[in-house]
């Protein structure tokens, strides 16, 4: 068993080396988790708001774990159980180690529960359906039927979402083609008008896009010369506050900074996302559609818009 314990230690300390990156991934790691910045303008990175919908919910786990975790007392607990602890602290720290402590606190909740007080409570007066003893796992063992019973179910889904998958039969969750992109996040309204802008200019033309369509030209229009993407550990944290503070200025003085940058990284066309219909537009977007005789709008989704630049000569729109 020893063996086998310090065999699995190795192995998941030898996992960083089984991705693209390599060791970088540590350092990539290192940045995001240092960085001064980030905690202030990203949500994710921001510290838990014990007020919000997902900090109440973590809060409430990490109530109900703690109780949990307190019935096994006065026994020395395993370190398995108070490793969700490490993850509930940090949750503080920035609310995206939250679903990291959700899923570590119910597999220590599922292993901890019948070493609780409240357990032996509920075998001793309480309802027998809600607890389980030595005895009765005994009983279940002896009714396992074969292992090949256990694996028959697993095998047909599998095969079953193999055949479906291979024809491109639209099935929720096993099926081909069903998940999708949400258009109310991601412009994939547009993708046609980006992907047809894409092909009819050289490879490499740079664009102006917010960092939250990054990722999607990346992958539908690889041609493009991004502006920046939300990869933030690739940008630093002075260039990080310096895009956050400008798209947070009003549209005037927004302008001023973002026709620098169109003049420093010569792009023509600008994408940016936009806000539903009873809220207000975003400076950017603002400056944009009042700037009519440098840029006009070409192309609008539900959540993003494009602009182009208005040369000289051209007609106003």
């Amino acid at each position: 068993m020893a063996f086998l314990l310090v065999g699995i230690v190795a192995a998941c300390g030898f996992t960083p080396l089984v991705n693209p990156h390599g060791m970088e991934m540590i350092r990539i790691w290192q940045k995001i988790v240092g960085s001064k910045v980030l905690p202030e303008v990203v949500n994710e990175h921001m510290p838990m708001d014990p007020t919000s919908p997902l900090g109440l919910m973590v809060l409430a786990l990490g109530g109900f774990y703690l109780v949990l975790l307190a019935g096994t007392f006065p026994k020395v607990p395993r370190v398995s159980w108070l490793i969700p602890l490490v993850w509930l602290a940090l949750s503080f720290k920035g609310i995206r180690q939250g679903p990291l402590f959700a899923v570590c606190a119910g597999v220590a909740i599922a292993d901890l529960w019948k070493h609780t007080l409240w357990h032996r409570l509920l075998v001793k007066h309480g309802d027998g359906s809600t607890a389980w003893d030595a005895d009765d796992t005994a009983a279940a063992a002896a009714r396992r039927g074969p292992v090949w019973a256990a694996l028959l179910i697993p095998a047909l889904l599998v095969a079953v979402s193999f055949k479906l998958q291979a024809h491109k039969v639209e099935v929720p969750v096993i099926g081909s083609g069903w998940a999708r992109l949400d258009p109310n996040f991601i412009p994939s309204d547009m993708t046609t008008e980006m992907t047809t802008y894409a092909a009819s200019v050289p490879h490499g033309t740079p664009i102006f896009n917010d960092a939250n369509l990054g990722g999607y030209l990346i992958y539908h229009t690889p041609t493009l010369k991004i502006f920046m993407d939300d990869r933030c550990e690739l940008y630093g944290d002075d260039w990080i506050r310096n895009y956050s503070d400008t798209l947070g200025l009003p549209p005037e003085e927004l302008g001023l900074v973002f026709e620098g940058w169109a003049a420093k990284y010569k792009f023509e066309r600008a994408i940016v996302m936009t806000n539903p219909p009873a809220q207000d537009k975003p400076p950017i977007e603002q400056y944009l559609m009042s700037a009519s005789g440098k840029w006009r709008e070409v192309s609008r989704g539900t959540r993003a818009v494009m602009f182009e630049r208005v040369r000289e000569g051209e007609p106003r729109p």
